[in-house]
């Protein structure tokens, strides 16, 4: 990541990023487990409601995302990341001290808003810095900053909850979010420009290619993520017999993976100028990844592998969904302004992730690890065969 070196902006943007990602990901490995110790909601079992706090929390994340063109618009994003920040870690801190599955909810809720506004507003100066020649690879450099706290945070907070407890892991997250806070007061202000119209998400849908990327893409791709890394595998691990501490650094396999990988793919996907193809690429391998390895089929190594290949596919696939992005909707950019289409667009793979721990926790209830595997890999090759037969309709698979 050349282009990082020479900008001081850009450097310390990233690194405030991942002290808020490592933040975050401490709950990763112990999220469902936790919430099933937790009074649970009326009517409703356990085991069929641990999967809401994750739901939550990325529905929350899209919902802040969705708005970025509104609350983004003419302010200072120095101050709007130290309002997110600090939003995210109140909402840490009040899940530590959640007794029931409705605080934690709650408690999640406040972190994902914090934490949509994040994403968008890093997301934004990051490419904004980088340019348009290296588009790619800024967000490449961004999901690979996103990936690398997930890398240290999972393992991290599996042996904080595991030593410790769960409050003392989620008062950890929150010191590292004020870490992040504090640093971030040394970025310069900056405002967008104003946008030509104001955002109506509505107007979208005259741009076929464009919900085809949301729908076909964007939402299946994150989707499997959701069911698996904030469900399904801390589950099945568990099942398993495997410690709190292990599962953390068996779940770190999918962050490392990307965190590695992410920036010579997207510098390949610069290069060859191909974006489509590699999305298209990362999709396939994604929704293969579950096949090859049915989770729990083969014990913690078949999670494991399932894991690494999820990794994989994503660390092909994501960065160039943005480029794709950038190219089939540039009207629209150009009436609403980059946040605001970034903001739909980290929309739909919320809707993914907001749907996904959901729909892990009703397969894996119902049906067992194979069966969810298999539906997960159908649903996710279906919607990757539409999305490809919607561009090569209007002749873009050669973009």
């Amino acid at each position: 990541m050349e282009f990082l070196r020479n900008n001081k902006n850009l450097i310390l943007v990233g690194v405030c990023f991942f002290l808020f990602s490592s933040a975050d990901s401490l709950c990763n490995a112990f999220l469902p487990v936790y919430a099933k110790s937790l009074t649970p909601l009326a009517f409703l079992s356990a085991d069929r409601t641990a999967g809401l706090p994750s739901s939550i929390f990325w529905l929350s994340v899209g919902a802040a995302q969705l708005a970025a063109g509104w609350w983004e618009r003419g302010r200072d994003h120095r101050f709007l990341l130290g309002v997110a920040i600090a939003l995210s870690s109140v909402g840490q801190v009040a899940a530590g001290a959640s007794g029931s599955l409705s605080g934690l909810i709650l408690a999640r809720m406040l972190s994902g808003l914090g934490m949509g506004a994040v994403m968008i507003l890093v997301q934004d100066d990051m490419l904004r810095l980088a340019g348009p020649h290296a588009r790619t690879r800024a967000s490449g450099a961004y999901l690979s900053l996103y990936f690398a706290g997930a890398i240290f945070g999972a393992p991290a907070g599996g042996e904080l909850a595991e030593t410790l407890g769960y409050p003392a892991a989620f008062a950890a997250a929150a010191v590292l979010s004020l870490l992040a806070l504090a640093l971030s007061r040394g970025l310069p202000e900056h405002r967008s420009d104003a946008a030509i119209e104001r955002f109506r998400p509505s107007r979208l849908a005259d741009n076929r290619l464009l919900i085809a990327l949301l729908l076909l893409a964007a939402v299946p791709s994150r989707l499997i993520i959701g069911a698996v890394i904030y469900f399904m595998a801390p589950v099945e691990l568990k099942g398993l017999h495997v410690s709190t501490g292990k599962t953390g650094v068996i779940m770190t396999l999918y962050p490392l993976i990307l965190a590695i990988t992410i920036p010579w793919w997207s510098w390949l996907t610069d290069k060859k100028g191909r974006p489509l193809s590699f999305a298209v690429a990362g999709l396939l391998i994604t929704a293969g990844a579950l096949v090859a390895a049915p989770l729990g089929g083969k014990g913690w190594e078949g999670v494991a592998l399932s894991l690494a290949l999820l990794g994989l596919g994503q660390a092909i696939g994501l960065s160039p969904q943005v480029t794709v992005l950038f190219r089939v909707a540039e009207p629209e950019i150009a009436r609403y302004g980059r946040p605001a289409i970034l903001g739909a667009f980290r929309l739909s793979e919320r809707v993914g992730l907001f749907a996904g721990p959901m729909m892990g926790s009703w397969l894996l209830t119902d049906y067992g690890a194979d069966t969810a595997a298999l539906v997960l890999t159908g649903l996710v090759s279906a919607t990757t065969l539409l999305f490809v037969l919607t561009f090569a309709v209007h002749g873009r698979m050669a973009r």
